[in-house]
């Protein structure tokens, strides 16, 4: 049997209340590091190990919001999250790192990184996403918050529940 998994970034409480979406997947906002893949029953072993040591070696840094944009092809409503130099060091290493340590198959790299905290896709049809994207792109948001750790979630059958937390331990 395997799983279904993906690793992001989790905004706090407070903001992600403000947006919580229920799309398809239903999952909870965040920013996604590694997208869905699949494991069997040994993903403690050769997941959860091998990742809890990487973050190890990661400091906490701060995330800035500003202002909503869209991916209008995957009908995607997100908050941009401003070019961050650690984040970018931490996507690309954790790219890395779980290409050559994790033997799972990801899925295919399209482009470069585009960090954005997801709040809406995938059950919006063509027509109400576009009048929600109206409504969305009219509106303002900025907010900060730091990063101390990422998660592993593992997708239940109906919806993503974060499953296990990777703490930054770097001073």
């Amino acid at each position: 049997m395997t799983d279904l998994f993906f690793i992001a970034l989790l905004p706090p409480k407070e903001i992600a209340a403000k947006y919580e979406s229920s799309h398809a997947l239903k999952s909870p906002p965040h920013i996604t590091l590694i997208p869905p893949f699949k494991c069997g029953n040994d993903f403690k072993k050769i997941i959860i190990e091998p990742l809890t040591d990487f973050f190890n070696h990661i400091a906490p840094f701060v995330i800035r919001l500003n202002g909503f944009s869209c991916f209008e092809r995957n009908r995607v409503i997100f908050i941009d999250v401003i070019n961050n130099v650690q984040l970018e060091k931490t996507y690309y290493e954790l790219q890395n790192f779980a290409g050559k340590n994790l033997p799972v198959k990801f899925q295919e790299k399209h482009g470069q990184f585009t960090p954005h905290l997801t709040i809406a896709s995938r059950d919006l049809r063509k027509g109400k996403f576009r009048e929600a994207w109206n409504v969305f792109k009219e509106k303002t948001f900025s907010a900060n918050f730091s990063v101390h750790s990422a998660w592993l979630l593992r997708h239940s059958g109906t919806e993503w529940i974060p499953y296990c937390e990777f703490t930054f331990k770097k001073k």
